[in-house]
């Protein structure tokens, strides 16, 4: 799987240097199904998700806009959990300062990069699996309105291709909806 975005450079008016690494609505691989869980290590580098679907951002299902349907049939028990995956390039983890991830928890998230948990949002602490409630139900608006904005640390960060994964989960399996978009973006 690679699912590449094309990376945007812009110089701010103080004269520092950003750029987008991965734009909202890009292209993801994923995996929502009640039936056979997600492979074990989904959430590193070396995880083949060719056979999972792909759709662009943002994925989910209910309210709000949703560019790709990810729900499972009428009359089909939903699963919590929901997964995501793609790639996204660095030239060299030292050429910014910050590196800025921006998403939402429509209900809860966990993200990885490169295998390494970068932050959570609305997820109890400790291990999570197929199975972890999130802590509450916040609509998508709400999610919308107040985003999850992460820093990833540059030590996680390798030149070159590097993996992104999210898991979303739902406070309840009858949730009316749910959302995953995601970008990042590099500041000195």
């Amino acid at each position: 799987w690679s699912n590449r975005s094309a990376s945007t450079a812009a110089v701010t008016p103080t004269g520092a240097t950003s750029q987008t690494l991965l734009a909202n609505a890009s292209t993801w691989s994923y995996y929502f199904d009640n039936v056979t869980p997600v492979g074990a290590g989904w959430n590193q580098p070396s995880f083949n998700a060719a056979s999972w679907r792909t759709g662009a951002a943002p994925l989910g299902w209910g309210t709000g806009p949703i560019t790709t349907n990810i729900d499972v049939p009428a009359g089909q028990t939903r699963t919590l959990t929901s997964y995501f995956k793609r790639s996204f390039a660095v030239s060299s983890p030292d050429d910014f300062s910050t590196y800025t991830l921006t998403t939402r928890a429509d209900d809860g998230i966990v993200v990885y990069v490169n295998g390494v948990e970068v932050g959570r949002s609305n997820m109890p602490t400790g291990a999570v699996t197929a199975g972890t409630y999130a802590l509450s139900a916040p609509n998508t608006t709400t999610a919308l309105a107040t985003p999850v904005v992460l820093t990833i640390p540059k030590s996680v960060l390798v030149a070159g291709a590097n993996s992104i994964s999210v898991e979303v989960h739902s406070n309840y399996r009858g949730t009316p909806s749910t959302s995953m978009d995601l970008s990042i973006a590099a500041s000195s």
